[in-house]
Formats: structure tokens, C-alpha cells, sequence
């Protein structure tokens, strides 16, 4: 990280560390329940200021070249979709299996809302596309 990246960290840490009262756990007793809750609030803290000012995100400790963060982050809606693609492998369509109504409109509400939310473009997706 350059220099600029460990002031942003530092900045973002500190404001965290005002905004969120951190400094009513510098006066707990030393037992194994507030090292636990310490540990914790420290833990918290790091991770966010990290999620939010570290520019790269490593996915394994096997890959030699980081992936970008930008991209990593939509792991979790790809994953998503992917639940429902598998939904039209050809085995299931030739038996003629398909998801009930209710499931169907819940992924239909899923995939609008990450339409929505990565500014895709929108389809006009219907139960009739499905049943056609």
C-alpha cells in the first residue's frame, strides 16, 4: 500500500474510533470477558476501516495476483444468479422440473432487485417468459 492508503486507513480508523464511543472500553478491567469483548470491538473495527480504504481484496492466499476489489464484491450477487441459472440445466427442462409459482416470483423480485442495484439494464422479465 502507498503511503496515501495507510493515511486514509489511519483517518477512517480514528473517526471510527470517535463515532462509535470506543473509548468507553479503555476503562474495563483486565478478565477474560472484556479481553473477549476487546478483541471483538477491535476486530470490528479493523475490518470495517480495511472494507472501506484498502484498494485490493485478496480472495486466497494461493493466488498470486490480487483481484481487484471492485470486482470481488460481486461475487455474492453472481453467486445469486447462478442459483437460479442452474435452475435451466437441460436435464431439469427435459423432465420438465421447474420451480412452484412462489419460488419463481421470488427470483424474479431478486434478480429486478440486482438489476436495481448494479444499474443494469432492465428486462422486462415475466412469469410468461418462464411458461412459454
Amino acid at each position: 500500500m502507498e503511503d496515501s492508503d495507510w493515511q486514509a486507513f489511519a483517518n477512517y480508523s480514528d473517526n471510527y474510533y470517535k463515532n462509535y464511543n470506543y473509548k468507553r472500553f479503555e476503562s474495563l478491567s483486565a478478565n477474560r470477558h472484556n479481553i473477549n469483548i476487546l478483541w471483538t470491538k477491535l476486530k470490528e473495527l479493523l475490518i470495517t476501516t480495511a472494507n472501506k480504504t484498502v484498494p485490493i481484496s485478496y480472495c486466497s492466499s494461493d493466488d498470486i495476483i490480487p483481484k481487484p476489489k471492485s470486482l470481488t464484491s460481486y461475487y455474492s450477487t453472481l453467486k445469486k444468479l447462478n442459483t437460479v441459472l442452474l435452475q435451466f440445466k437441460t436435464k431439469y427442462l427435459n423432465r420438465s422440473l421447474r420451480p412452484d409459482d412462489k419460488t419463481w416470483q421470488n427470483q424474479m423480485a431478486m434478480i429486478q432487485q440486482i438489476s436495481k442495484e448494479h444499474h443494469l439494464d432492465p428486462h422486462h422479465l415475466t412469469t410468461s417468459y418462464y411458461r412459454s
